[in-house]
């Protein structure tokens, strides 16, 4: 994990398998898109509100279990990439700047 406010971490960490920008900001688009969908879901729940964008419980439960499947593939293949010799490099909110890193 590196630090969001500062990019001095750079100078300490080489890693040979980087992403550029739009890749990174890609990967940390797509886990806050799934987080959202799933905090949405439980204020549903918790506060009484209505899940009336869905036809039918089984619908709700459908779309609820087709959000976490993508969220858990999705991390599990940001932590697959920690199999490469190194570690994986992210901030805080889950952009990931590359692997294989040495400090």
């Amino acid at each position: 994990m590196v630090p969001t406010t500062s990019d001095t971490w750079e100078t300490w960490v080489t890693f040979p398998y980087r992403f550029n920008a739009t890749s990174a900001l890609a990967i940390a688009n797509q886990v806050l898109e799934l987080e959202k969908a799933h905090e949405a879901y439980n204020e549903t729940l918790l506060f009484g509100g209505s899940a009336s964008q869905f036809s039918a419980p089984a619908m709700l439960a459908m779309s609820v279990l087709a959000n976490q499947q993508r969220h858990d593939a999705l991390l599990r293949s940001i932590g697959g990439l920690s199999a490469i010799d190194g570690a994986v490099v992210m901030n805080e909110e889950l952009t990931v700047f590359g692997f294989g890193a040495k400090l």
